[in-house]
């Protein structure tokens, strides 16, 4: 719902499409309605792509590989469309096989890991509603996630309080793959 009570909507309009919708009294009355839609790709790269496309060297994607298979947990951080999902994406399905993952995402999805006979995924959406009650946000989730026995929690895009407690789950022994705006590694942290 788009109107004065609500005047900013975040969604999706399919599985790999997200919507972010504003008016006015947020933007000007006299340009009306602006909104951004995004495709994600759902084409899958290769460890060759992100090579070849000069994204990272065989050795950081293998760095990468070691660091998340052994249980190290990461936080991919870079701009807006840098490929910080894409890579994470790639990650997951070179790890996968055996483990239980739980993904956790903002009012759309984005991973496409797929249940097969190499593991099990649990995907999780937040929910945002007017009644504060029946709001769940990534930090909800975040720990019902660790309530259901995860091998591996996938964080997409933390933005907000959701960081602390991905990382306290990281320091219990959990491996959490996640990815955050940021134009430094120095500024990640704040």
């Amino acid at each position: 719902i788009l109107d004065n009570a609500s005047p900013i909507v975040l969604g999706h309009l399919s599985k790999n499409i997200r919507i972010a919708v504003l008016k006015s009294p947020i933007v000007d009355s006299d340009v009306g309605i602006c909104a951004s839609i995004r495709i994600v790709n759902s084409n899958k790269l290769k460890k060759e792509n992100f090579v070849e496309g000069e994204t990272a060297t065989e050795e950081m994607l293998y760095f990468l590989y070691c660091m998340a298979k052994y249980g190290i947990s990461i936080c991919v951080a870079g701009a807006t469309s840098s490929g910080k999902t894409t890579v994470l994406d790639w990650l997951i399905e070179e790890i996968k096989k055996g483990k239980r993952i739980v993904t956790i995402e903002n009012g759309s999805r984005e991973f496409d890991i797929k249940n097969d006979e190499n593991c099990s995924v649990i995907h999780l959406l937040t929910r945002e509603s007017d009644n504060e009650k029946q709001s769940i946000d990534q930090e909800d989730l975040l720990d019902m996630a660790l309530r259901l026995h995860p091998n591996i929690i996938v964080v997409g895009e933390m933005r907000s309080s959701e960081a602390y407690s991905a990382q306290e789950a990281a320091r219990t022994g959990h491996t959490v793959l996640t990815s955050i705006h940021s134009n430094s590694c120095e500024a990640t942290y704040r």
